[in-house]
């Protein structure tokens, strides 16, 4: 099946399966959090995006392949969302990385959906999308550290 070939109603189908595995990803982070370590967290969330990502990497997509895909990466984002701001309010206590995280996130899907539409139809999807993994990852380290070197600063005064 040709990706094109899914229809709109499928496509709103695989979206709201979508939903429901990130509001169970949600209950599952925030259940109990002392059983469940960083690392386990971490694993979790690493094999189910990378699964979820390699689905659509073969030559037909299917519309299962597609359910199954948006499901897995779904849960893993959602599941690694209360991680993340975790981390980002331990590093600074003022609540300035969160929202900073938060700012960044809209930025990146917003630019990140008109860069790879831009390189989609020249290169194809999947290496368009894997060029912009690569430039966001490379973006969001920069920012990190620039971020943290400058909270570090101001902290010192």
């Amino acid at each position: 099946m040709n990706p094109s070939d899914i229809s709109l109603i499928e496509t709103g189908w695989s979206l709201s399966a979508g939903s429901i595995a990130g509001f169970l990803a949600g209950i599952l982070a925030g259940a109990n959090p002392r059983f469940i370590t960083p690392l386990t967290a971490l694993a979790i969330v690493l094999l189910t995006m990378l699964l979820g990502s390699s689905l659509l990497l073969a030559d037909q997509v299917s519309l299962t392949r597609l359910i199954a895909s948006i499901t897995f990466y779904e849960f893993g984002w959602t599941y690694a969302f209360p991680y993340i701001m975790l981390t980002a309010a331990r590093l600074n206590d003022k609540g300035d990385a969160p929202s900073a995280i938060l700012f960044l996130l809209g930025i990146g899907m917003s630019v990140g959906a008109i860069f790879v539409g831009q390189l989609a139809e020249p290169l194809g999807i999947v290496l368009a999308l894997n060029i912009w993994v690569l430039v966001a990852a490379i973006l969001a380290v920069t920012i990190f550290v620039k971020v943290g070197k400058f909270y570090a600063f101001f902290q010192r005064q």
